[in-house]
């Protein structure tokens, strides 16, 4: 954890007011409090609190948030901010007012009544109500993201070089309790049998406790489950109605989670869904980036991951141009995903799961991996398992041999695949990587560079010649089980393994911010409920991992705009005395004075 300092204080202010993110949630609860507006001051304090909170101690809860602002920051630092203000009595004297505990509970309560959108949080709503308050929500924590892209932190013009994001979702256990069980059979429109959450395991921290029991109890509005309360929330429907028991977090839901070890694992609560920024350059080169998060969304578990992700990248700007996903997101049906993308201008990245293997005949040109193939490619390669990243280096390695030994038949991609996947492809023999008898020439230099040869080619004789071996290009429009897992680079291939590498900055964000000597996002970190509160207190941990990752690559690089408010030098520390009562009223009348003139 760090400690405070004036550098610090600077940038958590500078993200605050620059995402403007106070006066859009005034005016997203004004719009439903009809005429009430909050207090300007304690929502902005409300964010300040939150991030220091979560960088200095990794916690964000109510209690820990006031702590902050009203004990550790020094005493004309909490004048500067409002934490301490002077206030007419109805005597017409002047008092000084402090801010206490319950201006943060009242507050809580007035985000969860005004702006809960959850179907079990606040079911009556109706539907272009529920949307306008998730817009709200969702709106504000982009601006906090966005904040990370000014072009002035790079001190370039085009800010950031990479368009290249990856994508992937965590599971968050929720403060409220409940009986885990297996999702319904549909209860998520997912494709994919039997996945709830991330194919892949998450980088939880260590440690994390298990089962459904709650870690401590909170106080106030933080909706603490007293101990021994067992709430049941098998008869729960995907729609959040409640029969039977009612869930103490009413827009949580039951999912699985993979650990570390591969085993799945069932719990009680959200998935945060998030795109980080891959650069393509390696650490410590000029070129590389801090793998900054981009968006981010909370959902209930198991919601499924289209239409959030989707969404997430539309509000990206601008728009991505590859993403980097794993198997349970390529797996979604290929109209309702990669079509998607496609119709957005973005290249997918994947990897493919085992019954994606295998060879598909298409115009008598085999298909492997999304890719063309000489019909004559030997039968056994079109299964080619890739091993997992614990698997011994020799099995890698054979692995990798085989793929390279299969990219040798396929055919050079010619053009880009339009919406359809159709693409025009020349034969292997005609691109100089096999040999070929049906290719005049191409044999005896095959032999001399050491290059496969094809045996048995198919004759060239007669109506069922294949097209691509009488014409030295071909174009086809491959079917929709091919479509999908088209992809710019050859799956396997060097080139494809540096990109598909990438994805670990998302799964490094997850377990970046869930180790207890970071933002410590673990169960008990904050100990509110309801979808709404959860995306918007997910905003300290997300600021506080980019304002880290940001001076990381600063220090590390020297690279990025020294004089930004988000790169400034630390200022020389002189270190802090204890006030006495006389001081401490001197400082407070100076702020007296000052709010008289």
């Amino acid at each position: 954890m760090s400690t405070y300092s004036p550098d610090l204080l600077a940038k958590v202010v500078h993200v605050v007011d620059m995402s403007n993110a106070v006066d859009l949630l005034e005016e997203g609860m004004l719009r439903s409090s009809r005429g009430r507006r909050s207090n300007h001051t304690t929502l902005r304090l409300f964010f300040i609190g939150g991030i220091l909170s979560t960088t200095l101690h990794g916690s964000g809860v109510i209690e820990h948030m006031h702590k902050v602002l009203v004990e550790e920051l020094p005493l004309d630092v909490q004048w500067r901010l409002g934490v301490r203000q002077w206030v007419s009595g109805t005597d017409g004297q002047h008092k000084e007012r402090c801010l206490t505990l319950d201006d943060f509970y009242n507050l809580s309560r007035r985000l969860a009544k005004y702006l809960d959108y959850g179907i079990g949080s606040a079911p009556d709503l109706d539907d272009d109500e529920r949307a306008r308050r998730h817009s709200v929500v969702q709106t504000v924590c982009d601006t906090f993201c966005a904040i990370f892209d000014d072009p002035d932190i790079t001190a370039s013009a085009q800010g950031w070089i990479s368009s290249v994001v990856a994508i992937d979702a965590t599971g968050i256990w929720s403060w409220g309790r409940g009986s885990f069980r297996e999702p319904e059979p549909g209860a998520a429109a997912s494709d994919e049998p039997g996945a709830a959450a991330s194919d892949e395991a998450d980088e939880a921290a260590p440690g994390e406790p298990e089962g459904n029991t709650v870690c401590g109890a909170g106080t106030g509005d933080e909706d603490a489950v007293p101990a021994g309360l067992a709430l049941d929330v098998t008869t729960m429907s995907r729609a959040g109605d409640v029969g039977g028991g009612h869930p103490h977090d009413p827009d949580a839901r039951p999912g699985k989670k993979t650990r570390k070890d591969g085993a799945k694992e069932g719990f009680f609560g959200y998935e945060e869904h998030t795109t980080v920024r891959a650069s393509l350059a390696p650490s410590g080169d000029p070129a590389w980036e801090p793998p900054l998060i981009r968006s981010f969304e909370v959902t209930p578990a198991s919601t499924d991951v289209v239409d959030v992700s989707l969404g997430m990248l539309d509000r990206c700007a601008p728009t991505p141009e590859d993403i980097i996903v794993d198997r349970h997101y390529s797996y979604k049906d290929v109209f309702r995903w990669k079509d998607q993308l496609t119709a957005r201008g973005i290249r997918q990245h994947l990897d493919l799961r085992g019954d994606e293997q295998g060879f598909i005949d298409v115009d008598q040109v085999k298909f492997a991996a999304g890719w063309a193939h000489c019909p004559a490619t030997p039968a056994d390669l079109g299964t080619i398992v890739r091993p997992q990243p614990t698997a011994s280096k020799e099995t890698i390695d054979r692995s990798i041999k085989r793929i390279e030994l299969r990219q040798r038949y396929a055919f050079r991609r010619i053009t880009t695949p339009d919406a359809s996947g159709r693409a025009r492809w020349e034969c292997p023999a005609s691109a100089g990587t096999v040999g070929c008898p049906n290719c005049p020439g191409t044999v005896a230099a095959a032999i001399s560079l050491g290059l496969p040869v094809i045996e048995n080619p198919p004759a060239l004789a007669g109506p069922n010649a294949p097209a691509c071996c009488t014409q030295r290009t071909v174009t086809i429009t491959p079917p929709a089980l091919v479509r999908k897992l088209m992809q710019p680079f050859y799956w396997g291939s060097k080139q494809w393994r540096e990109i598909f590498g990438k994805r670990t900055y998302v799964e490094g964000s997850y377990g970046n911010r869930k180790n207890p000597s970071t933002e410590n996002l673990r169960r008990g970190y904050l100990r509110v409920t309801g979808v709404a509160r959860v995306n918007l207190f997910s905003i300290f941990p997300v600021v506080s991992y980019n304002l880290r990752m940001l001076q990381n690559w600063h220090d590390r690089t020297g690279l990025g705009n020294p004089d930004h408010p988000l790169l400034a030098k630390a200022p020389q520390s002189f270190g802090f005395k204890l006030l006495t009562e006389a001081e401490s009223q001197a400082i407070g009348e100076r702020f007296l004075e000052a709010k008289a003139s």
